[in-house]
């Protein structure tokens, strides 16, 4: 696994999820890597698996007993005979019902991460660094605000690949950052949103602020495009009482995952206390 460092990365950060089924495997949403750096040695990192919450759930709300993730090989070529792509099984729940992924404390936050893996040695994609993440602090520096692009790579079940995991790349603009929490079925939270059409597959795909070489903050930028996770794809926005698509999309913002992955729980399990 390598850190992403440019945008060729960016796609490889991202993994198709599907349920098992009895006749094969039904598509559920998109799930991507993040990775926090040891506290004592920067040359290790910690990896995480994020989607959105609901991807792990049936539809009526109850938690599925596992999930599959479509994986890239490494060492395939476009010439090879043979399928670039493998699943990889994820626990959702344990023998006893008991959830194996870390949510965050507040119901509403559509987010949730694991870290339990099988081995990854066969399997090429890359991992977000908590570095990357848009944080207050970065949108206040950036001057993040509405206009301002973004993108998501994602699953999108209808365009079959039957050989290799290419995520379409999907854009929009923000329409509103997040300020007020926002009352939904399961509670109050934040959300970003933007000018933009997800649909099925999409849920959990990491969301990109993109900003270009002139971007200007306080200055004038020049040098390469620069790239900084602003949450995570829920899916389209919109009342339960309303049944089309309105084309604005609810972002879970990057904040909560940072929440969740400098929580103690997570702290204790990297051992950075005790």
């Amino acid at each position: 696994m390598s850190v992403i460092s440019e945008i060729g990365a960016i796609k490889k950060t991202v993994v198709y999820i599907y349920s098992g089924e009895v006749h094969g495997v039904h598509p559920l949403g998109t799930g991507f890597f993040v990775s926090v750096p040891h506290h004592t040695n920067k040359n290790v990192i910690w990896p995480y698996f994020v989607t959105a919450t609901h991807v792990l759930k049936d539809d009526s709300g109850k938690y599925l007993a596992e999930i599959f993730l479509r994986v890239n090989l490494k060492g395939w070529f476009s010439s090879s005979n043979q399928t670039g792509v493998s699943f990889l099984r994820l626990p959702v729940l344990d023998g006893e019902g008991n959830l194996q992924w870390t949510v965050h404390s507040n119901p509403a936050v559509d987010l949730a991460l694991i870290q339990r893996f099988q081995s990854l040695e066969t399997y090429e994609f890359s991992s977000i660094p908590a570095t990357m993440f848009a944080t207050d602090e970065v949108i206040q520096r950036e001057g993040v605000a509405e206009g301002d692009e973004i993108f998501f790579p994602c699953f999108t079940p209808e365009i079959q690949q039957e050989r290799r995991n290419n995520p379409v790349i999907r854009f929009g603009k923000l329409a509103l950052m997040s300020g007020e929490n926002i009352s939904i079925s399961e509670g109050n939270t934040k959300f970003h949103f933007a000018e933009c059409f997800p649909f099925g597959g999409n849920s959990g795909s990491p969301v990109f602020l993109r900003f270009g070489t002139t971007r200007r903050s306080n200055q004038l930028l020049g040098g390469q495009e620069r790239y900084f996770l602003l949450g995570i794809m829920k899916g389209h926005y919109g009342p339960s009482e309303i049944r089309y698509h309105i084309g604005i999309a609810a972002i879970t913002p990057v904040n909560y995952l940072k929440e969740i992955l400098e929580s103690d729980t997570l702290r204790r399990q990297r051992s950075e206390i005790q």
